[in-house]
C-alpha cells in the first residue's frame, strides 16, 4: 500500500488526476478487518484515473506535449498495477 500512496498522492498525480477512483466494496472484504489501514484501497474493485483536458489545447501545437506529461505522470500507477496483476509479482 506504501507504494501505492506514494504514487496516487505525488502532488503532479494528484493535479493532474485528483483522486483514485474505482467502485468499491460496501464493507471490508472478507478476511480483512474494517480497520487495516490499507482499507480504502482493499475495498476497491478496481482502479482509475481520469483527466480533463480542454478540446481546443488539443487542436493546438503543444497538444502531444501536455498529453505526453500526463502520460509520463500516469505511469508509474500502470507500472504498479500491471506488476501487481504478474502471476508471480
Amino acid at each position: 500500500a506504501d507504494e501505492l500512496r506514494a504514487i496516487i498522492e505525488d502532488a503532479t498525480f494528484k493535479s493532474y488526476f485528483g483522486e483514485l477512483r474505482g467502485t468499491e466494496l460496501k464493507t471490508a472484504p472478507k478476511g480483512y478487518p474494517k480497520d487495516h489501514p490499507a482499507i480504502d484501497l482493499i475495498r476497491k474493485k478496481g482502479f482509475f484515473v481520469s483527466a480533463e483536458i480542454d478540446p481546443n489545447l488539443l487542436l493546438g501545437e503543444e497538444a502531444i506535449d501536455v498529453l505526453a506529461d500526463k502520460f509520463r505522470v500516469m505511469k508509474p500507477l500502470n507500472d504498479f498495477l500491471n506488476e501487481a496483476m504478474e502471476p508471480n509479482g
